[in-house]
């Protein structure tokens, strides 16, 4: 039988594993929902539709993060877009690194680029913390590294 891993210690981080900075807080991290088009290939002649497999699309990641207004990677994810007149293009490098062994020991990873889509903040609670929802869009393959042991803040 397969081990049942926790996801407690799952982990978001903006930049490369060189410069790596930390999205602290993170409460959630998903769905990664990664889809696939389909391309018609009837002809008038058919009797039945015919497909080819389209390209993949990473789609969206979402993230539930207990929003500190005082750190910067929050301020970050914020601001990205929102404090310019002109629209930020530049794609960013982020991956989600969570334990790949019960006792913590390996961690895997997915890596991708992208950028912020949307983010909402959800409503005030009056004992609880204020939630910061932010969905990226996923550009290009993802890289999956399954078990590795270089966790940026181990």
């Amino acid at each position: 039988m397969a081990e049942k891993i926790t996801t407690f210690g799952a982990k978001l981080y903006r930049g490369t594993y060189a410069t790596a900075n930390i999205v602290a807080q993170v409460g959630s991290i998903g769905p990664i929902d990664f889809t696939r088009g389909d391309v018609d290939t009837t002809t008038h002649d058919d009797n039945w539709s015919t497909f080819l497999p389209g390209k993949w699309d990473g789609g969206d990641i979402q993230a539930r993060i207990a929003w500190d207004p005082q750190d910067t990677n929050h301020i970050g994810l914020w601001t990205t877009d929102t404090g310019s007149s002109v629209p930020t293009t530049a794609l960013v490098t982020w991956f989600v690194v969570c334990p790949s062994k019960a006792d913590g020991t390996k961690v895997s990873s997915l890596q991708f680029s992208g950028y912020v889509k949307s983010f909402s903040l959800e409503a005030n609670e009056i004992e609880g913390h204020r939630i910061l929802n932010v969905t990226f869009k996923v550009s290009g393959l993802p890289v999956f590294t399954p078990d590795d042991t270089t966790d940026p803040d181990a």
